[in-house]
């Protein structure tokens, strides 16, 4: 078995004798246009052509397996439409008929489309820092994402997973503020969670206790 990962796509091959067919590493995108997450899933694949045998390739989703003929003209096809889920796993059947009605060895494919969710920086952290009467956190650098616009999900709580401070508050600001009453007590930690969530819907959680 041979692998190999490009942009949003990670290709198994498991190589039958004689390797007749191979999926290109071509990119599947996830990419935000006009407030909409929209996805490039074709993805081309290869064969080697022999004369008088038609290629039969068969690809599975969780809707059903399609299959087509091709004739000994083409070498190569794209797979369009599927409907593809993050991380499912779709096989691929390729194999070659000749005029006797003989198939050749199959060449099994295994095609897995995935998104590109919010990474935490490993040595990143939530930072704060006192204004006057105000605490400010700041998370600027804490989530690696190839999306600039992504959307910051805050609970804030004086208990761990507590929320009664902030909760569900939604923003594109990378730092909050929050004003301390004197007439409250101040409490020793807060305890912040901050969930990035990119365009396409994917997100990464963190969470973090702060020592006031």
């Amino acid at each position: 078995m041979s692998s190999a990962v490009s942009d949003g796509v990670t290709l198994t091959h498991g190589q039958l004798k004689p390797t007749m067919a191979v999926i290109l590493e071509d990119n599947v995108m996830y990419f935000y246009q006009r407030g909409q997450c929209l996805k490039n899933n074709t993805v081309r694949m290869q064969w080697v052509r022999y004369d008088l045998q038609t290629t039969v390739i068969k690809v599975t989703d969780e809707f059903g397996t399609y299959q087509t003929r091709v004739d000994t003209d083409y070498g190569f096809a794209s797979f369009c439409g599927l409907h593809s889920n993050n991380l499912a796993s779709y096989p691929v059947a390729v194999s070659q008929d000749n005029v006797l009605g003989t198939q050749r060895e199959t060449t099994l494919l295994n095609l897995t489309t995935h998104g590109n969710p919010p990474t935490i920086t490993g040595s990143a952290a939530i930072a704060m820092s006192w204004r006057g009467k105000h605490i400010s956190l700041n998370w600027d650098g804490l989530f690696v994402s190839p999306w600039k616009d992504l959307q910051y999900e805050l609970h804030i709580g004086t208990v761990v997973g507590g929320a009664d401070i902030l909760e569900g508050v939604l923003t594109k600001r990378t730092e909050t503020n929050l004003t301390v009453i004197s007439s409250h007590s101040i409490p020793k930690s807060l305890f912040a969670a901050v969930t990035a969530i990119d365009p396409c819907g994917y997100s990464a959680h963190y969470q973090q206790e702060i020592k006031l």
